[in-house]
């Protein structure tokens, strides 16, 4: 029964964990400083120079990254607060499987949001765009979606030294 408890704790925490690598991920990929629009200063470092873009196309990207920060922050603490109730609920002696459940459950309802709240920030900036540099701006995106995958590739190889490299 232990091992059965263990067994499905690791699975959960696997699958959270890649939810949380996609959704650091997407996160990652509208908020970087460098990416995007640094809000002290107004302006767009990467996007301004591969996108050329206008001062009034900076102005409103600037606007609506402030307009997403506002949104997935409070999104992104729940989803820190709802991890550590897990990993509490998972550590406890006796865990309770139907409070996990509540909690895996949240914490893919919030991923969700952010998600959802992602995409739209994301159509919303492709419409400041020319055609030319809408092609350019999800370039970088992809290129940016292949090296999370890549970075969560690494992190799913087998250990050094575990039970599935030494068969």
């Amino acid at each position: 029964m232990k091992i059965k408890i263990l067994f499905f704790g690791l699975v959960f925490l696997g699958i959270i964990n890649v939810a949380a690598l996609i959704t650091i991920g997407y996160y990652h990929i509208v908020s970087r400083k460098e990416a995007y629009c640094n809000q002290e200063s107004g302006h767009c470092s990467l996007l301004h120079e591969k996108l050329d873009l206008t001062e009034k196309q900076v102005k409103e990207l600037t606007a609506y990254q402030k307009d997403f920060q506002k949104k997935a922050e409070p999104l992104n603490k729940s989803l820190n607060v709802k991890e550590g109730q897990l990993v509490e609920l998972l550590m406890e002696s006796k865990p309770d499987l139907s409070q996990i459940d509540s909690v895996v459950v949240d914490i893919n309802s919030t991923q969700l949001i952010l998600k959802q709240e992602v995409v739209k920030h994301l159509l919303a900036e492709k419409e400041l765009f020319t055609e030319e540099q809408k092609q350019t701006f999800f370039t970088l995106i992809q290129n940016m979606l292949v090296k999370e995958k890549c970075h969560r590739d690494m992190n799913n190889l087998p250990m050094i030294g575990t039970e599935s490299n030494r068969k």
